[in-house]
């Protein structure tokens, strides 16, 4: 169980009853389920108001859905004047990461993480564990290390976040994900989850997904594809989720055009792949990137203000990486199909 000592610590130590909680930018479900978790624990355990702070866009259906029907309060950092004499706390990510709108010139209080810790990152108090799946599951440990009862959207925000996160448990779990996530399950509103997990979509979705189809290439066991520009960057990501499900592939790698920089996204089947290490490598001098072992993404600038030109070079820095050098033969997805495949079942 969490030892909430250093938390309880610095809370006494700032004596303030205000707090601002950060995520990383364009958060995730697991982002926002450790905020509005961590906005309790301060209520509920130390009498601490807070407001969850974040930076970027909130449009994937999912999370737009979660937010919506959990009415979790979010502030856009742009949008509000910080008050130094607060609690600064990060969840889900970490300072000078390169992927939160956390301000440079505060230093944080309390830092709390499942990525891997990254160099520069320093806090009053930093719980980083590399070995739990989802943040969620931390913060679901201080829940229960205050004896805090956790009310239904609470309980369904940290399901979600562990479950999507995790991939139902499928995907760089640990024991303790696999706790809270059985924990959790009587106190979700099994409702709403079915909602946040199949909202409706816009058509304008289905376009850019028939786009990262039609441009899927595929080589042995890798598939890659681009989307010319995309409204937001989680598209990216949801994307290469999708397209890592195709038959005999085991590393998915996608990327496109969000304002003034390509953004990419990592998956693979291989649990040891180190896929975050492997990102931060081909992006280095170039760009921002971090995650797990199985999964990763981040950005880099457009170089000489050329789109093409850049994109090329960062798929030679991903497949180089990988270990595949020179000339590479990619055959379209579109053409891979055979009769079989498309064949209609027999009943």
């Amino acid at each position: 169980m969490a030892d909430l000592t250093p938390i309880q610590e610095i809370v006494a130590r700032k004596q303030t009853k205000k707090a601002y909680i950060f995520t990383h930018d364009n958060p995730d479900p697991d982002a926002l389920a450790s905020a509005c978790a961590f906005q309790l624990l301060l209520k509920t355990g130390f009498g601490v108001s807070s407001r969850i702070v974040y930076g970027g866009l909130i449009l994937r259906d999912e999370n737009v859905e979660m937010v919506r029907l959990l009415k979790i309060r979010l502030s856009l950092v742009d949008r509000i004047k910080i008050k130094k004499n607060a609690l600064f706390i990060l969840v889900d990510t970490q300072p000078h990461s390169g992927n939160n709108s956390f301000p440079g010139t505060i230093f944080p209080d309390i830092v709390i993480d499942h990525h891997p810790e990254f160099k520069k990152s320093k806090a009053h108090v930093a719980d980083i564990r590399e070995d739990v799946g989802a943040c969620s599951t931390i913060i679901c440990d201080y829940l229960s290390a205050l004896n805090i009862d956790v009310p239904a959207a609470v309980a369904t925000a940290l399901f979600y976040g562990i479950s999507s996160e995790t991939q139902q448990l499928g995907r760089e779990v640990s024991p303790l994900d696999k706790k809270y996530y059985l924990e959790l399950f009587p106190k979700v509103s099994q409702r709403i989850l079915s909602k946040i997990e199949h909202p409706k979509r816009s058509r304008a979705f289905f376009t850019f997904l028939g786009q990262a189809i039609e441009n899927s290439r595929v080589h042995k066991n890798i598939i890659v594809s681009h989307i010319d520009q995309v409204p937001y960057p989680d598209l990216i990501a949801q994307f290469c989720d999708f397209l890592l499900s195709l038959e005999k592939v085991s590393w998915a790698f996608c990327y496109g055009l969000y304002q003034d920089r390509i953004i990419f996204s990592i998956r693979t089947l291989n649990r040891k792949a180190h896929a975050g290490v492997l990102a931060a490598r081909m992006v280095k001098h170039i760009g921002k990137a971090g995650g797990h072992g199985m999964i990763a993404g981040g950005w880099i600038r457009l170089l000489q203000n050329d789109v093409r030109a850049s994109e090329e070079e960062l798929l030679k820095r991903f497949l180089h990486a990988y270990g595949v050098h020179g000339d590479v033969s990619f055959t379209p997805l579109s053409s891979a199909a055979t009769p079989a495949d498309t064949q209609e079942p027999k009943e």
